[in-house]
């Protein structure tokens, strides 16, 4: 198995979903660059388990990815500077955030 460093989040959020799956996360190689797994998995390495919205998946028609059922969840947060004022640019995004939900 090719996936993530120790030192990434959504690494324990893959062993957290194989622990309650009752599997093992075996992983082999792991590594944050989703382009080095792509590479690793073209070479004939192993499978791995990636974030299927980076980049380096969509642009490679040589590897297929699927989906993960149940998909495992990973939520990112927006964080800045309290100093100085929010900027016109952050206000703008804020907006967009807030009206989505």
């Amino acid at each position: 198995m090719i996936t993530y460093g120790a030192d990434s989040g959504l690494r324990t959020r893959l062993r957290t979903a194989f622990e309650v799956a009752a599997l093992d996360l075996a992983t082999r190689y792991a590594t944050n660059d989703v382009a080095l797994h792509v590479a690793l998995v073209k070479a004939g390495i192993g499978i791995a388990l990636s974030a299927r919205t980076d980049r380096a998946l969509a642009e490679d028609a040589d590897v297929v990815a699927l989906p993960l059922h149940p998909p495992v969840t990973y939520q990112k947060a927006l964080v800045w500077r309290g100093v100085p004022p929010v900027s016109r640019q952050l206000k703008a995004l804020l907006t967009i955030l807030r009206t989505d939900r």
